[in-house]
């Protein structure tokens, strides 16, 4: 389990195909400070298992299907990507409850700044737009990150310069794709109400629903 709050980062310094799976090696310095084998790590929003590690790097293994799932495959050596630990017991709980299982991906549609105001545009497919609400949280590429707006397959959140300094979310351009998680209570509240349904959630269902 993961909080969405970024804390460090990390440079991929090496990503490569091996047989089925892939191994991605990560310059790091902050969350290696107390890692081990077998421990999770956020990687752009992607929760995945360390295999190996040092004070300077760490290595996680990829199996085919998060590949597909997620906007990894469109990585390369260089690439710097955010990076959480996952949770310790008796924490302080910041960000939202995030599991590290990515839903899907979203595609940058554009940025629109005024002044201080920092808004970023994201391209979702109805599979995920029906469990966003205004005001309700998402996860964007590993950061916990509240729904500002919601219009015509367009999601909309409002960036803080703290964000955009801590985190790589600034650097995304029109047409990139960003790993996507919807809030886990979404998903649970719409099975509990539907469980012979997975099509989704809609505006009309919640407004039925006194949401």
């Amino acid at each position: 389990m993961f909080t969405g709050l970024i804390e460090e980062v990390g440079t991929i310094r090496e990503l490569r195909r091996s047989g089925n799976r892939y191994e991605m090696t990560v310059n790091a310095r902050t969350v290696t400070g107390d890692i081990n084998i077998d421990d999770s790590i956020s990687v752009n929003g992607v929760c995945l298992t360390v295999v190996d590690f040092s004070d300077t790097y760490f290595k996680v293994q990829i199996v085919q299907q998060t590949i597909q799932k997620s906007a990894l495959e469109n990585y390369s050596a260089g690439d710097r990507v955010n990076l959480e630990r996952a949770m310790a017991a008796g924490d302080r709980f910041g960000g939202h409850f995030v599991q590290g299982h990515i839903d899907g991906t979203g595609e940058v549609a554009d940025w629109q700044r005024s002044q201080d105001d920092i808004r970023l545009r994201v391209q979702l497919g109805d599979d995920l737009m029906r469990f966003c609400m205004d005001q309700g949280s998402i996860c964007i590429d590993g950061v916990s990150l509240t729904i500002a707006g919601i219009q015509a397959g367009l999601l909309e959140v409002a960036l803080i310069p703290h964000t955009m300094k801590m985190t790589t979310l600034g650097e995304r351009k029109s047409g990139d794709r960003v790993n996507i998680e919807v809030d886990i209570l979404s998903k649970y509240v719409f099975r509990h109400q539907h469980p012979e349904n997975e099509s989704g959630m809609t505006m009309e269902w919640l407004r039925e629903q006194g949401f």
